[in-house]
């Protein structure tokens, strides 16, 4: 159906990650809100990606894995000369082509802005998908792959981000790496009771067996991301309270499963729903959190027949179920 993938994003977002591919040097700082008002100041300064272009970056690479020609476009003269029939286009709702131009293409919208008039008829056109990220609210509705669900009354599509590797990148049967115990590279961002919540973790870490405390990884590429990540002495993901309550599924679980490591989660829904992957582990509190990583550090090194089956299975369910190639073979499905 299609042979085009579009992304439509700002001026200088594919500039901007193209040039983070490139450096080394991250920024490492302790648990604090990320949406605070000096943060997001220093974030302007040191130009990093606006979160969604890291998706797009996602769905991007997977159209060029699977052999579509990609265009990654920064304003409407551009994409009115490029898309026809056969275009699927991916916009955000903080920066939309004018969809009153009637495009012969269809759309992927993620976030739907409140000033978008009559989106409802759009999306009864079947042109133009509405794209949700996972929630409790998508069980509602028809199944159509793991943790991926379609409203086909509003044409909304459910599903969580994805793992940055392509499925060529994950790979079986490695050993697995040693690991540092000082520090916990948190990747990403922490708000509201998230970072109480760590800082209150951090006074429980430092007591254990092997003391370690958790740091926050800001400004890193795809690349150190992922070599922090296999040194962290343990891979944490820590919910607020709203993703607590609504289920939500961060990349960052698909991402340090797809590394080779466990990751501990203080969401019981994360869990409930990635209970069939061995390496999702559960966390209630912090002294929990305290006596799961000593626990860890008995086994962490361990090259044990089971260690390496659970982390192989782990491994092959995001190879097959959970990267963008995935994701977006979804979008096509309910296109066609």
């Amino acid at each position: 159906m299609f042979d085009k993938v579009v992304i439509y994003a700002p001026k200088y977002q594919q500039r901007l990650l193209r040039k983070e591919i490139q450096k080394s040097s991250f920024r490492l700082h302790d648990p604090g809100n990320d949406f605070n008002f000096f943060r997001r100041i220093k974030r302007k300064i040191f130009r990093t990606p606006h979160t969604h272009s890291y998706i797009f970056e996602g769905f991007y690479n997977a159209a060029e894995f699977l052999g579509y020609s990609n265009f990654w476009i920064e304003n409407q003269s551009d994409l009115e000369e490029i898309a026809d029939s056969k275009t699927l286009v991916f916009c955000e709702g903080s920066y939309i082509p004018d969809f009153k131009k009637g495009l012969n293409c269809k759309f992927v919208l993620h976030s739907i802005p409140t000033n978008l008039d009559n989106f409802s008829e759009f999306s009864e056109s079947k042109k133009y998908l509405n794209l949700e990220v996972f929630k409790n609210e998508a069980l509602n509705f028809e199944k159509i792959a793991d943790l991926t669900y379609f409203n086909r009354e509003n044409f909304t599509l459910y599903q969580p981000w994805a793992t940055n590797l392509l499925p060529n990148q994950i790979f079986i049967g490695e050993n697995i790496p040693n690991v540092e115990n000082k520090i916990s590279y948190y990747i990403g961002m922490l708000y509201g009771k998230g970072v109480t919540r760590a800082q209150a973790y951090n006074l429980l870490l430092k007591d254990s067996i092997v003391g370690t405390k958790i740091k926050c990884v800001t400004g890193a590429s795809h690349k150190t991301s992922q070599k922090l990540t296999m040194r962290s002495s343990i891979c944490l993901d820590i919910r607020d309270d709203h993703h607590l309550e609504i289920g939500y599924i961060p990349c960052r679980i698909f991402k340090t499963l797809s590394y080779g490591r466990q990751i501990f989660v203080n969401s019981h829904y994360i869990k409930k729903y990635l209970s069939h992957i061995p390496s999702v582990k559960f966390f209630s509190d912090g002294k929990c959190l305290q006596n799961q990583y000593d626990e860890s550090l008995s086994f962490q090194n361990s090259q044990t027949k089971e260690n390496i089956e659970k982390r192989d299975f782990s491994l092959n369910y995001i190879k097959n179920n959970h990267t963008y190639v995935n994701r977006l073979k979804n979008i096509f499905s309910v296109f066609n």
